[in-house]
């Protein structure tokens, strides 16, 4: 079997003074830790900041290539880190029908859906108090799992490069285990998040077809596997710019894709209104647009 490398966005543990160090041309990284062992090579986890991080909210803004005005010799330490949370209401909906059909009894679907988005409030933020403390607005940071045997030989590995699912509001990195290979986080759940997600993930596939050479993997060689609505992800990248720039892979891995299109006008225009005030960016005489437009 070939040896595969996986690239992901994630966070990883504390590194011994013996890691190796990858030169990437605006910077120097040196592993992160070692992950075990692939068929007795040692796994180190490379990982590297996807971009610059703006001041704000850097979930809102287009995405920007690291620099080398960047620090040369960078190596992370935060562990597990993920980006911040939401869930996907529907779920709960989907939860009441398996129950309802497993008791035998007939399934309400507007009793369960005024349940779920009125009197349990699932669409509210949660407070700060029941957030996960790992949740960071810096999370987006790019993995590399490589067996040693790989980097030494500089061998041209396959590549896969995982999406993960979450319903576009959930979801992370740090919940796949490769052992051996590349998978992202994201960052989607609010007005202009899902372009902004795909624009990330655009610039993550990129990097990988810029960098993953050092690594001993073959740019012409990616897959992208992806489930739910991180494959529905993967089809924005193959429809993007229309046919003037071809996607930075080779192939994908198609599983169940899923997107969730809302056509309902006034349920739109109320989350758009909603959402300056979640974030504490709305301004006096100003409306939802212009003040989401302020944060970019």
């Amino acid at each position: 079997m070939l040896p595969i490398i996986w690239a992901c966005l994630l966070i990883a543990g504390a590194a011994a003074a013996n890691l190796p160090i990858v030169d990437l041309g605006y910077k120097r990284h040196r592993a992160s830790s070692f992950k075990g062992t692939v068929n007795g090579s040692l796994l180190p986890v490379y990982q590297y900041s996807l971009c610059r991080t703006p001041a704000g909210l850097p979930a809102v803004r287009p995405a920007r290539p690291p620099t080398q005005t960047q620090s040369r010799d960078r190596q992370w330490h935060r562990t597990g880190y993920i980006c911040p949370q939401s869930q996907a209401c529907w779920f709960n909906v989907q939860n009441s029908f398996v129950n309802a059909g497993t008791a035998g009894s007939v399934f309400n679907f507007t009793a369960a859906y005024n349940q779920v988005y009125g009197v349990d409030g699932c669409t509210n933020p949660p407070l700060a108090a029941e957030r996960d403390p790992l949740e960071s607005e810096d999370c987006l940071l790019l993995g590399v799992y490589v067996p040693e045997k790989v980097m030494s030989k500089r061998h041209s590995a396959p590549v896969w490069v995982y999406f993960q699912d979450g319903a576009y509001v959930s979801g992370s990195k740090s919940g796949q285990d490769p052992s051996g290979l590349i998978h992202t986080s994201r960052e989607d759940g609010s007005p202009g998040m899902i372009y902004v997600g795909v624009d990330y993930r655009r610039l993550a596939l990129e990097l990988v077809q810029r960098h993953i050479s050092q690594f001993g993997g073959d740019p012409s060689r990616v897959t992208v596997m992806s489930v739910s609505t991180g494959w529905g992800s993967t089809t924005m990248q193959l429809t993007a710019y229309g046919r003037a720039i071809s996607p930075p892979f080779a192939q994908t891995i198609v599983q169940s894709p899923a997107w969730e299109p809302d056509t309902k006008i006034p349920a739109t225009e109320e989350s758009v209104g909603y959402f300056p005030g979640i974030v504490e960016c709305q301004q006096r005489g100003r409306g939802p647009a212009s003040a989401i437009s302020g944060l970019d």
